[in-house]
């Protein structure tokens, strides 16, 4: 396995993380932003 090949894999992987939580995180605010308004 190639270096540069394993570095993409792994960005790959940290984008879909950051979506993964960014996800969660728009939806813990449109839960919690009624609640206090």
């Amino acid at each position: 396995m190639q270096p540069g090949r394993l570095l993409n894999t792994w960005t790959t992987l940290r984008e879909k993380k950051s979506n993964v939580c960014n996800g969660i995180y728009l939806l813990l605010i449109s839960i919690y932003v009624p609640l206090f308004y």
